[in-house]
């Protein structure tokens, strides 16, 4: 079943959150359009709507393919960083443990309290023996940070390397996904190959299916421009009979008034355009620009099998196909919906 609506969609995705959303959205599109397609293949029967849908599946697994190509480039981007990371924490705990090991040494040599008491009184003078007191004091605090530090470092390096290893796997399983999509998709494309084989073959009948179909279309057009000609007649002759009762309203008004002097000039009501918008249409057709691009779907769920504007028959070479609207296909017995209120004018 296919409805006709003029529409505009366009997806963009940059960060790594939008780009598995956009996954997972085309994910689901596939899964629709993969049922729709079955049903439609009950009809033993090739038709050019499953040639539509089939091209639609087609295009959505391309930017599937596309999407997770981004995903893993975007991996690779964050391997990187983690990567560097983990080398700059490698070198500084190498050197912190390179100055750690110097002050065990120092430590060692002055490991009993007596060394230290030593090492105090033999100054030169009182001064002298009080920095090395408090050289002592300070030293003993700076290999407790440096040895905080190292146990630090060692987290954060672990973490990354743990950190690393997640999206290398998540690399991994991302690079398995496209290699099945990509193993998928040369399968569809080999079914749509066939399948065009197969319209193909029957050139002359979908000729002529396109003819009658235009023909049909053609008569919906003059149909729809007769009633929207008819109303607008009818809206005219209303208007005119409308305005023919004020008129006659308003000289029986002037003639019950005796003592009221002729009027020199009487001013004819203005008319206006059948084609003028009232306060309130002018406010209901600027709310409905208004909301282009923002529009709902007709239809709960469904699937483009057809843009807007002129382009190539998809089997015919040669012809082209003109269309006023988009067509949207969807599982039979859905319900079409009023996408805004008002009426056409």
């Amino acid at each position: 079943y296919i409805l006709l609506l003029t529409s505009n969609i366009s997806l963009n995705a940059q960060t790594r959150s939008e780009l598995e959303k956009k996954h997972k959205k085309t994910q689901e599109e596939i899964k629709y359009t993969n049922n729709l397609l079955k049903k439609t293949q009950r009809d033993k029967k090739i038709s050019m709507n499953q040639l539509l849908i089939l091209n639609k599946k087609i295009n959505a697994r391309q930017e599937l393919v596309k999407t997770i190509s981004s995903e893993v480039e975007t991996l690779d981007g964050k391997i990187n960083q983690n990567q560097q990371n983990i080398n700059n924490l490698e070198k500084n705990l190498k050197h912190l443990k390179q100055n750690y090991a110097k002050m065990i040494i120092f430590a060692y040599k002055t490991r009993t309290s007596y060394d230290k008491l030593m090492f105090i009184l033999s100054a030169k003078d009182f001064n002298n023996a009080y920095r090395r007191l408090k050289y002592l004091q300070q030293y003993a605090d700076f290999r407790k940070k440096q040895m905080e530090q190292i146990v630090n470092t060692k987290h954060d390096l672990s973490v990354k390397v743990n950190d690393l290893q997640a999206k290398k796997t998540d690399k991994e399983n991302l690079l398995n996904e496209e290699k099945q999509e990509t193993k998928q998709l040369s399968s569809e494309k080999t079914e749509q190959a066939q399948m065009l084989k197969s319209l193909k073959s029957k050139e002359k009948e979908l000729a002529k299916k396109l003819a009658q179909q235009k023909l049909a279309d053609q008569k919906l057009k003059n149909i729809i421009s007769n009633l929207i000609a008819e109303e607008i007649k009818k809206a005219e002759i209303a208007r005119k009979e409308k305005a023919l009762k004020e008129k006659i309203r308003k000289e029986k008004e002037l003639k019950n008034k005796t003592n009221v002097e002729k009027p020199k000039n009487i001013i004819k009501p203005k008319v206006n355009s059948v084609f003028d918008l009232t306060p309130a249409e002018q406010i209901v057709s600027d709310k409905f620009e208004a909301n282009k691009g923002k529009l709902p779907w007709p239809i709960e769920r469904g699937v483009i099998t057809s843009t807007y504007g002129e382009h190539d028959h998809p089997v015919l070479k040669g012809i082209k196909i003109k269309n006023d609207g988009v067509y949207i296909s969807t599982t039979q017995g859905s319900v079409a919906r009023a996408i805004f209120d008002g009426v056409i004018s």
